[in-house]
This record gives C-alpha cells, structure tokens and sequence, in this order.
C-alpha cells in the first residue's frame, strides 16, 4: 500500500471499514492531497517557464557573441586575402579536383578572368597530385594542404608562375 494512503487511513482511525464519517474525512484529506499536488505542479510549471525562458536568454546572448565573432574573423580573413591578393592568388577545389572558386587577383597576375582560368586549368590542378594514396587521402578525405610544383603560363603565353605564389582556401 502506498505510504501516504496509509498515512491518511491511520489519521482517520480506519480498521478495515469506513464509516459515514471517516469517509467524509478521508475524501477530505484526500482533496487536501490533490490540492497540494496541484499547487506543486503550477509551482513547478511557473519555475520550469522561468528556466526556460532564461535559456532562450542565454542561448539568444551566446548566438550574438558567436555572430559577433564571425564577422571579426571573417573581416580578419578578408583583410589578409587583399593584403595577399598582389602576391597570390587562391582556390578551392571540390573533393574530385574540380575548381570551385578562385580569386580575382588571378586576372592582376595571370589576365585571366577566373572563369577563364578554371576552364584552362582545370585538368592540370585536378590531377597535378602525383602521390601515394596516403597523400591523396590527406588531400581529399581531410583538407590538408600538400604543396607541389606546377608552372602557369599567363594569358599571353610570356610569364610563368610557379607553385609558391598558389594557395588553396
């Protein structure tokens, strides 16, 4: 038997049969129990409202700061890459070795406009890598940068570039 029913049988002097009376009490301290276990749950229900509405606070304040981080990262970044811009230019490939961007100091240096260097070399950056498949799984599987030599010719055919002044992103 539950300790609080038998708790509330004993404070009505119940022994084994309910009178008129005892009924009454009993269904009285019985009330008196869901009452409180209303009370309790409101109680509960209000503290559960608060805690969650301060965590919308909190995760509102961290999701700005996070915000406000990456766009100081994001300017930091973007201020190196034009500083870089005259000296380098950039790219990123997909995981089968096609272009997907690269950057517009390629038409300062090589006077192609980046669609036009993507379509000419394309080939030679895809399957430039000749390596062992260790090499090829850091390179695809996970991003990391392995430099090797790779000579450009320029728009006009007069100028080569070597593999120091290319960088990935």
């Amino acid at each position: 038997m539950n300790n609080l029913l038998e708790y509330q049988l004993k404070s009505i002097d119940y022994r084994g049969t309910l009178d008129e009376s005892q009924q009454l009490a009993l269904f009285h301290i019985i009330n008196d129990t869901y009452n409180k276990a209303d009370e309790n749950r409101a109680y509960q229900r209000k503290m559960l409202n608060v805690a969650k509405s301060r965590i919308r606070a909190l995760h509102n304040l961290c999701e700005q700061e996070n915000k406000h981080l990456m766009l100081q990262m994001e300017k930091k970044y973007e201020r190196l890459l034009t500083n870089l811009q005259p000296y380098y230019f950039f790219y990123a490939k997909n995981d089968e070795g096609k272009f997907t961007s690269v950057s517009d100091s390629v038409a300062g240096m090589l006077g192609f406009t980046p669609e036009e260097f993507i379509k000419k070399y394309s080939n030679t950056f895809s399957y430039g890598l000749m390596c062992d498949i260790e090499t090829k799984m850091l390179v695809s599987e996970y991003g990391y940068n392995i430099p090797y030599e790779i000579t450009l010719e320029d728009k006009k055919c007069t100028f080569s570039l070597g593999s120091d002044r290319i960088s990935s992103f």
